[in-house]
């Protein structure tokens, strides 16, 4: 896929190094929910692989830990993989605009092939035909990600809605290659978004979409006949 031709960048900075991104946060809750009766929403699980990749950048040799599970984009259903980053409150995936060594190794998100799919400046606002597009850099702690805005429906598990995101157009290798997920879900607040309509969240919230407006990361512990505990992320 040609690369779109880009009229305004937009640039947002992340100094939290991954924090949540490479470690995994143990919990975390939304906002206030205790005057908030149960909705008619719904509720997800979902389940989360751990990947371990060594460090050696410095001085003694270390390990970052991630942990990922699976979203869906478009129509029909595109499967990424994606961190869910409370440091962040974008979603981001690499796509086949994007011709990186970090992109092409992992699944992309093709514009094409979804029937849903709408092209979007910065703002919401349609992007004519044949015309430039508004771009994004994020530049994190350890990586940056440049990408053009996209409007598609975005699903986790059989929650759904319909919200914008980023698609990468480039990535850095350091540290994106290293990796086995696609892209990054930002679970953070509004004002870590590049506007109200990018955060899953709070359009969820808004929408209806949950139970409660909230999400947990837990962890459980198990063994396999002959080898050490295991930490198994939901």
């Amino acid at each position: 896929t040609v690369p779109p031709n880009v009229s305004q960048s937009h640039f947002l900075r992340f100094p939290m190094r991954f924090a949540c991104f490479f470690a995994g946060c143990v919990a975390a809750e939304y906002k206030d929910v205790s005057n908030h009766q149960a909705g008619t929403g719904l509720s997800h699980s979902v389940r989360l692989e751990k990947q371990l990749v060594k460090d050696s950048s410095r001085m003694q040799q270390s390990h970052k830990t991630a942990y990922f599970g699976k979203i869906s984009i478009g129509a029909p259903p595109q499967e990424f993989s994606v961190v869910f980053d409370t440091g962040s409150g974008n979603l981001m995936l690499p796509s086949t605009y994007c011709r990186s060594n970090a992109c092409t190794q992992h699944h992309r998100y093709s514009r094409k092939a979804s029937s849903t799919a709408r092209d979007i400046q910065y703002d919401g606002t349609p992007v004519a035909a044949g015309g430039a597009r508004d771009q994004i850099t994020v530049t994190f702690g350890t990586g940056e990600i440049s990408g053009v805005f996209i409007q598609d429906d975005i699903c986790v598990g059989s929650i759904c809605d319909n919200g914008y995101f980023v698609a990468a157009t480039e990535e850095t290798d350091d540290p994106f290659s290293s990796f086995n997920f696609d892209g990054v879900l930002g679970l953070a607040l509004q004002e870590m978004s590049q506007g109200p309509q990018f955060n899953m969240m709070d359009r969820m919230v808004n929408n209806h979409r949950l139970k409660m407006p909230m999400f947990s990361v837990f962890f459980v512990r198990f063994r396999q006949r002959g080898q050490r505990d295991h930490l198994r992320g939901h």
